[in-house]
C-alpha cells in the first residue's frame, strides 16, 4: 500500500542510514575530539588530562545532532519527493516497470555524491574541534582565544577577515553552552535547522565589510558564533589559545598620528601582527589578476625593465620577502601591509591574504627613504619583526 510504501522508504532513508553510519560518525568525532584535546595541552606546555565522561557526552550529543540532521534530510526528501510520485503513479496508472524506472531514478537523485559526505565529515569534525577546544580553555581558565585561518589561494574573504583576531572565551562558552543544550527528540529537522542556524550560522561574504569596520568586542556582539567555526561549508580555520606570554614580538605605534583615510581603527597591535605573521607564511604569495595588467604597464619596464609577467611577480616575491620596512594601514576600511625593500628597489603592496595589490620600483639614490617620508602621515610603522 502506498501507506506502507512510504513508512518502508522513511525508515530505509533515515533510521537505517543514521544506523549505518552512526559507529563510523561517532569514531569522527572522537578523533576530533581527542585531538583537539592533545593540541590544546601542547600549545600551552601542559597535559590537558585523559578523555574523561563529560568529554565523551560532549560528543555523543555533537554525534546525534548530526545523526538527526542526516535522517531527518532524507526522511523529509521521502515526503516532499515520493508522494508526488506515488500520487502520479495511481492518478495515471503507471504499470510496475514505469513506477520502478521512476522510482529507482527517485532514489538515486535522493542520494549524495562522495565529496558531499566528505565535506559533511570534515564540517562535523570542525565543529568538534572548536568545541572541545573551547571546553578546554574553560577547564583551565584560558580567558582569550585568536582565530587562526589556513592562508592560501582557498580561504575565504570570512577567514580572511576573521584571521588573527583576539576573542573572549566567556562568550564562547555561552555559545557552545547553547548548541550542547539544544534537544532533537520528537522535533521536526525545520525546528532543528532552524535554531542550530540561529546558534552558529554560517556567515557570508557580505559580512565582510561590516567586519572590518568592528574591534574584536563589538565583533562578537554582532556574529556570537566567531569562536566556534566552521564558519562555511568546507571551512578549514581554528580557535587557539591566546596567552599574553606568547605573544609575538613587534611593535605598531597605534598613537601616532595618521590621515583618517587610512587609520586603522578597530585592531589591536596583537591583531595586526597575528595577520602579519599569517601572511609571511606564504612563500608564493599571488599577484591580484584584477591588479596585474594595470600595475604592470605601469611599473614593469618603466620601474624595473622588466617585460614579462614571471619575472614581475618574482620581483614583487623578492620584495614582499625581504623587506627593509614594513607598514600597515587600512584600505576601504581592510587592512593593507607595505613592504619596502633597499635591496629589491621598490615597494609591494599586500592584503591580510598575502595577495599582492601592486609592486612599485625605485631605483634612484634613497628613492626608497623618500617613498618612506611619502607615507610618514598615512601609515603606521611596524617595528621588531623578522
Amino acid at each position: 500500500s502506498r501507506s506502507r510504501l512510504l513508512d518502508n522508504s522513511r525508515h530505509l532513508l533515515s533510521q537505517q542510514l543514521q544506523d549505518n553510519v552512526a559507529d563510523e560518525l561517532g569514531k569522527i568525532n572522537t578523533i576530533a575530539y581527542k585531538t583537539a584535546i592533545l593540541e590544546f595541552g601542547t600549545s600551552i606546555g601542559i597535559h590537558a588530562g585523559t578523555y574523561n565522561i563529560a568529554q565523551k557526552a560532549t560528543v555523543n550529543k555533537l554525534t546525534r545532532q548530526n545523526l538527526f540532521w542526516i535522517g531527518k534530510h532524507f526522511g523529509k526528501d521521502v515526503d516532499d519527493k515520493l508522494v508526488p510520485l506515488l500520487d502520479k503513479a495511481l492518478s495515471e496508472g503507471w504499470t510496475r516497470a514505469q513506477a520502478a524506472d521512476s522510482l529507482k531514478d527517485l532514489f538515486k537523485n535522493m542520494n549524495r555524491n562522495k565529496d558531499y559526505w566528505k565535506a559533511f565529515a570534515e564540517n562535523a569534525m570542525t565543529r568538534t574541534r572548536s568545541i572541545a577546544t573551547v571546553e578546554a580553555m574553560e577547564l583551565h581558565g584560558v580567558a582569550k582565544a585568536e582565530i587562526v585561518a589556513i592562508m592560501d589561494d582557498r580561504t575565504s574573504p570570512i577567514c580572511q577577515e576573521l584571521h588573527g583576531r583576539i576573542i573572549e572565551v566567556p562568550k564562547m562558552i555561552s555559545v557552545k553552552n547553547q548548541l550542547l543544550q539544544l534537544t532533537t527528540d520528537g522535533r521536526s529537522s525545520d525546528e532543528v535547522k532552524s535554531e542550530i542556524q540561529s546558534i552558529v550560522p554560517f556567515l557570508k561574504d557580505a559580512d565582510v565589510q561590516a567586519m572590518g569596520a568592528l574591534s574584536s568586542a563589538e565583533l562578537q556582539e554582532a556574529f556570537p558564533s566567531v569562536g566556534l567555526p566552521p564558519y562555511h561549508w568546507k571551512c578549514r580555520t581554528k580557535i587557539i589559545s591566546w596567552i599574553d606570554d606568547f605573544a609575538l614580538e613587534g611593535e605598531v605605534d597605534l598613537d601616532k598620528p595618521i590621515d583618517k583615510n587610512f587609520a586603522i581603527k578597530d585592531l589591536s597591535e596583537q591583531e595586526i601582527l597575528n595577520k602579519l605573521e599569517g601572511i609571511r607564511h606564504d612563500k608564493y604569495p599571488n599577484y591580484s589578476d584584477k591588479d596585474w595588467e594595470s600595475d604592470f604597464g605601469k611599473h614593469g619596464m618603466k620601474d624595473f625593465g622588466i617585460d614579462n609577467r614571471q619575472d614581475f611577480v618574482q620581483k614583487a616575491r623578492d620584495i614582499y620577502k625581504n623587506p627593509d620596512h614594513i607598514r600597515c594601514q587600512t584600505f576601504k576600511g581592510q587592512l593593507q601591509f607595505t613592504f619596502y625593500s633597499e635591496t629589491h628597489q621598490g615597494y609591494v603592496v599586500a592584503d591580510t591574504n598575502g595577495v599582492i595589490r601592486g609592486c612599485y620600483g625605485h631605483s634612484k639614490d634613497a628613492a626608497i627613504s623618500k617613498a618612506l617620508a611619502g607615507t610618514n602621515t598615512k601609515y603606521y610603522d611596524i617595528k621588531g619583526v623578522q
